[in-house]
């Protein structure tokens, strides 16, 4: 049941990424204020978010409980995944400007955190010296985060590789923000 319940979250951390790129990438077509719009929207989600927590600490019965109870269980408090991913995401909106590094740093969130996880839980018996995860979890990081390289460029290669070597660390920051804070970092750089 773990497996499961970790495979439904990281399916779900790939949606909810590919939905903000989705919404995101609309606002870009429709109107020249799609950054500002985006992150209105983030804050609403973050209150949103801060609602169903707080109704959860109350015991108030919601629809969401499911998320709480089947794919919460990893979390040190609840929604602290969902957490870290909405502040993420905050993060690269708030201090990046250009379209293609908002979208590259959600992307390499939602598509390489979870790939990288779903299959460190498929080959948990071949272990490497970082995280106990195995080097097919950071090669799948790689190759599932290259065609990003397609849209955002070149550039955005040397970034995949930092952020794998970001994920194989132990570095006790929850990789939800990490993940984007060095996207944020490194598109400042460059």
């Amino acid at each position: 049941m773990k497996a499961k319940s970790e495979l439904a979250r990281q399916i779900l951390h790939i949606l909810l990424g590919m939905c903000a790129i989705g919404g995101m990438l609309i606002l870009w077509k429709l109107t020249h204020g799609w950054h500002y719009i985006s992150i209105s929207i983030a804050w609403l989600a973050m209150i949103a978010y801060c609602t169903v927590v707080y109704l959860h600490s109350r015991k108030v019965k919601t629809p969401l409980d499911v998320l709480f109870t089947y794919m919460g269980k990893r979390d040190s408090f609840p929604g602290e995944g969902a957490l870290w991913y909405l502040l993420g995401i905050m993060l690269a909106l708030s201090f990046l400007d250009r379209f293609l590094y908002v979208i590259a740093s959600v992307y390499i969130l939602a598509v390489g955190d979870s790939i990288s996880t779903i299959y460190s839980y498929k080959n948990k018996y071949v272990q490497s010296f970082f995280k106990g995860r195995s080097w097919i979890s950071y090669l799948a990081f790689i190759i599932f985060t290259i065609p990003i390289s397609l849209y955002a460029g070149v550039l955005v290669i040397p970034l995949i590789l930092i952020c794998t070597l970001a994920e194989s660390l132990d570095l006790r920051i929850n990789d939800n923000f990490l993940l984007p804070l060095i996207c944020v970092i490194y598109f400042r750089l460059i």
